[in-house]
């Protein structure tokens, strides 16, 4: 296996092209389908270059990936600040906790790389299971999907791991350094220091306060300040209503008199609906108010892989679906070479 240890200006590039290839893949997983009452289950295509970046450089430059694809979602792709929390600490202590193993169990012919990835899909899942079911719907319960998670974790592991053997052992990185450019400078929105903290704190409130009135004023506060952008984040949480509704509505107490709800669940009901509203909302202003620039400046791995693909980014969306619906039409030509290569030419400002 390639070191892991400090890498050199190629190796930089090559982090910004694998940076463009993650988000790339993740954006494509907006033209499958969803499921039925379960639509955040993904396959999690992003992980098609994080498993053999991460088997080939080690775990340190994999958990900057990762957070860099997240950090690109949050950044320019909107993504709410509670996503990108629940995300990223799920994924960060899945590597820390057993990417090395994984790594160290290829290396010596001890797992495959099915298995690895069978392995990261699993603790994954699982732990941004845990974080949704503690933080957002308040209630362990949630906790109970974890069989039929762990089945969809086989598969898409499974399918992962296919998909990859195109790369790795030092193949195809090369392809996935060309996409990064630097034929454009795209500044990072400045946003303000002090509104990011603000929505910070709100963020941590909505988690702290006690009662369901606190919450609404805190509901209300976000929705005032993040107006439109705050409005969408909350009705992007629909999916869990159902669930809130079944693990609080009907707990003991003092019944209504219709379909078994008591008055004590209609308060936790209320209470976990108007917290998970109050956090996303703070979430995506925390979002839009971030001071990018400061926070994506200096000569980390990460601020020099955003560097080298941020003149990119702004056709990486369009760029990334076109791509995806060519190659598929095509037969999948070449594999994911192939479709790395029509990436590549719609990335490019001037199309041959």
């Amino acid at each position: 296996m390639p070191s892991s240890e400090r890498l050199p200006a190629l190796e930089a590039r090559l982090f910004a092209g694998a940076l463009l290839a993650a988000s790339g893949l993740q954006l494509i997983e907006l033209l499958l389908p969803r499921i039925p009452l379960l639509p955040w289950l993904r396959p999690g295509l992003s992980w098609i270059v994080l498993l053999p970046f991460l088997l080939d450089f080690g775990v340190a430059p994999t958990l900057a990936l990762f957070v860099a694809r997240n950090f690109l979602s949050m950044a320019f792709g909107g993504q709410p600040a509670s996503t990108f929390l629940i995300s990223t600490v799920a994924g960060s202590a899945t590597l820390l906790a057993v990417g090395g193993v994984a790594r160290a169990l290829v290396g010596r012919g001890w797992l495959g790389r099915s298995g690895a990835s069978l392995l990261l899909a699993s603790t994954f899942n699982a732990g941004q299971l845990l974080l949704v079911a503690v933080v957002l719907v308040g209630s362990t319960g949630y906790f109970s999907q974890i069989g039929p998670l762990l089945l969809w974790s086989i598969a898409s592991g499974l399918l992962v791991a296919r998909l990859s053997l195109g790369l790795g052992e030092g193949r195809g990185w090369e392809d996935l350094a060309s996409l990064s450019g630097a034929d454009a400078t795209v500044e990072p929105r400045h946003g303000s220091r002090l509104q990011a903290v603000l929505a910070g704190v709100g963020m941590a409130a909505s988690l702290a306060l006690p009662t369901p009135a606190a919450l609404a004023v805190a509901l209300a506060a976000a929705l005032l300040w993040g107006r439109r952008l705050a409005f969408r984040a909350i009705l992007a949480t629909w999916p869990f209503l159902p669930y809130l509704a079944w693990f609080h509505l009907r707990q003991p107490g003092e019944y209504l008199g219709w379909g078994g709800i008591t008055r004590q669940g209609l308060d936790a009901f209320l209470f976990h609906t108007a917290r998970l509203w109050a956090f996303t909302a703070f979430g995506r202003i925390l979002t839009d108010r971030m001071p990018w620039n400061r926070v994506l400046s200096g000569d980390s791995i990460l601020a020099r892989g955003f560097a080298l693909a941020l003149p990119v980014v702004p056709r990486l969306f369009p760029a990334s679906v076109g791509a995806a619906r060519t190659w598929w039409a095509g037969k999948r030509p070449r594999g994911l070479h192939g479709l790395f290569e029509e990436l590549g030419k719609r990335l490019s400002p001037s199309p041959p």
